[in-house]
């Protein structure tokens, strides 16, 4: 049977939807992802088992109900194979998940328009760290993020 004949046949319930940890593609893709609620990424299982406490086995990926991959995963603690349908899929994988992580700080440096390397946003936390190596805050608003509000810094 072929890929494509799996990906046409597969059962795509609830039922059969395993979960999509956005994180674990950072070593597949060489980029660190966090894990972010998402609706455009599936997978479904072609096989699985339980080891231990978790299901394994092979899943089919699909991205806006294309398929993309498919995986293996033979044990609980064994890291999740993936291959990939064509290199053009794995790209558009990426650039998905790229898309939807969470801006970091040097994103956030540049949005706020921070001149250089003196000037940073960070977070409360950071800042009291920042304040005993030098860095005073220089504008009191702040700016939110998914993560939390930032404050803009800078060096005495």
């Amino acid at each position: 049977m072929k890929l494509i004949d799996i990906a046409n046949k597969i059962d795509k319930s609830e039922r059969n939807e395993s979960y999509v940890n956005t994180d674990q593609f950072s070593s597949e893709f060489n980029y660190e992802f966090d894990w972010v609620k998402q609706d455009r990424l599936k997978a479904y299982w072609i096989g699985n088992w339980y080891c231990t406490d978790s299901y394994v086995g092979y899943r089919m990926y699909f991205l806006d109900d294309e398929p993309v991959a498919f995986s293996i995963q033979k044990g609980r603690k064994w890291s999740e194979k993936f291959n990939w349908i064509s290199k053009e899929l794995a790209l558009k994988v990426r650039e998905y998940l790229i898309s939807i992580m969470p801006k970091r700080e040097d994103e956030l440096n540049k949005e706020a328009g921070t001149k250089d390397s003196s000037e940073i946003l960070c977070s409360k936390i950071a800042l009291d760290a920042l304040q005993r190596n030098g860095f005073k805050a220089l504008r009191n608003d702040k700016f939110y993020h998914d993560a939390g509000y930032f404050i803009l810094a800078q060096r005495d």
